[in-house]
């Protein structure tokens, strides 16, 4: 049985879930070639996760989350039986590793027997998924009609702990994290409890803009854990409330725990950009590209760096990239043309701004900035239209102008 493309497109979204997962419960310090591979394997390309799957297999001495690597590369590919080989090997060396790849490579090849015993294997396991990632699972979908998983779901597979931290999950990801921190803060007795309940309620608190209450909940959840992820998040909670220098020190300690994990290196480049240390910040934001070239969020981060760090070309030649491959996004236009004004290249910048503004996109802005690029032409009409556009729109830099360069010369 192959993936349909609506399958492959839902199963791609599982596979980022899954992945995350390994990164935060399985390892700190992995080397390159394993996160390169995960990062091919969640933009499902094929040609570059056989690469580093290669480098992988290199590696001494093979560690177990290699194996389920390169199941996943073999689920991919559709290659069943190879995916259940790297699949069984991972889960005889640790057990509650792979159970879940497994029943999907069984429910996929139409062995329900077997997909069903490794589920219920899985739901004994202490590293089991939430049950909504495992009932809405795509691959997962062969099963849905059998008794077996109508009688697997009739008993409550989890306990009251689990329960809570999947509705604090749903609810700080639905935007309503006050109801996730009142449900979180009658669970949690001064340090007590599971390093994941604090990490969850610093999430909730960050999202609520209480960042030191988030800080500190950060603190307990890293203590208990020691994922270097909660350090980043730490760092970031500390740089909103101004603690630049704090923030800083402990972004560098979780990249040092984890050199070669792209995400860190994201979240270091926050706290970077957030202390004003922007041409630091490129070095992080490139490493993280190499990884995932096409991420929207990190390349904007590297413009802005790159803008404030007089970069301009280094600028230009990212939003190139991403505006081939998103050429209708407003927001990208817009960014361009700022750039473009800046080395002085006003009517390029004219093209992008008349984008901007067809589609409705930060109009005050975009007429305040052409007003700017016809005047560095030498057209003032354009200019005195575009400012008087952009003011009436609110844009009160462009009345400025306006008075300036139109109202007092016509005066």
């Amino acid at each position: 049985m192959c993936l349909s493309k609506k399958n492959i497109s839902a199963y791609a979204v599982l596979v980022v879930l899954i992945l995350l997962s390994y990164n935060a419960l399985c390892q700190q310090y992995m080397p390159e070639a394993y996160y390169r591979l995960m990062a091919a394997l969640e933009q499902r390309n094929a040609p570059l996760a056989q690469v580093w799957v290669d480098s992988c297999k290199g590696l001494k001495p093979q560690r177990v989350q290699y194996e389920t690597a390169y199941g996943i590369y073999a689920l991919q590919n559709n290659a069943y039986t190879v995916a259940i080989e790297h699949f069984s090997r991972a889960e005889q060396r640790r057990k509650g590793e792979a159970s879940l790849w497994l029943t999907r490579c069984y429910a996929q090849q139409g062995d329900t027997a077997a997909a069903l015993r490794w589920l219920m294997e899985h739901l004994k396991s202490s590293t089991r998924a939430k049950e909504s990632t495992i009932l809405l699972d795509p691959l997962l979908r062969p099963l849905h009609s059998t008794v077996g998983w109508k009688n697997i779901w009739k008993t409550d597979n989890y306990n009251a702990v689990e329960q809570l931290i999947a509705q604090a999950e749903y609810l700080i990801g639905a935007g309503n994290a006050d109801e996730a921190l009142e449900l979180l803060n009658a669970r949690i007795k001064g340090t007590r409890g599971r390093y994941s309940l604090f990490a969850l309620r610093g999430d909730a608190q960050q999202a609520l803009g209480e960042f030191g209450a988030a800080s500190d909940s950060y603190k307990v959840a890293y203590r208990k854990s020691k994922q270097p992820v909660l350090l980043a998040k730490r760092a970031e909670a500390m740089s909103q409330r101004g603690m630049h220098q704090a923030a800083l020190k402990l972004a560098n300690r979780a990249v040092d725990q984890s050199p070669h994990n792209p995400k860190l290196r994201l979240q270091r480049a926050h706290v970077l950009m957030q202390a004003n240390a922007s041409a630091q910040a490129l070095d992080d934001l490139r490493y993280y590209l190499s990884f995932y070239p096409t991420h929207e969020r990190a390349t904007k981060m590297l413009v802005e760096s790159a803008l404030s760090a007089g970069q301009y070309v280094a600028a230009l030649q990212s939003l190139a990239k991403l505006i081939k491959l998103y050429p209708n996004n407003p927001d990208l236009r817009y960014m361009r043309a700022s750039v473009l004004l800046r080395t002085e290249q006003p009517r390029l910048a004219i093209d992008d701004l008349d984008f901007a503004i067809q589609h409705n996109h930060r109009v005050a802005d975009a007429y305040h900035s052409k007003g700017m690029a016809h005047f560095a032409l030498g057209e003032r009409d354009q200019a005195c239209t575009c400012w008087s556009i952009a003011k009436q729109r609110g844009r009160f830099e462009a009345q400025e102008l306006h008075y300036k360069h139109c109202q007092r010369i016509a005066e």
